[in-house]
């Protein structure tokens, strides 16, 4: 009984870690797009390039 419930208590950590690292990366990755689309834009925007 107390093997099954560390193996649980176990794989919900890491579960729960996984899906941490796994948000995080994917906000990092959402959050470079759009601050490259936003270089993009305002390079080629004529009233911000200078």
């Amino acid at each position: 009984m107390a093997f099954s419930e560390s193996m649980f208590l176990n794989l919900s950590t890491f579960s729960s870690r996984s899906f941490a690292s796994f948000s995080f990366s994917m906000f990092r990755f959402s959050f470079g797009v759009g601050v490259g689309f936003d270089g993009v834009f305002v390079g080629k925007h004529p009233t911000f390039n200078q």
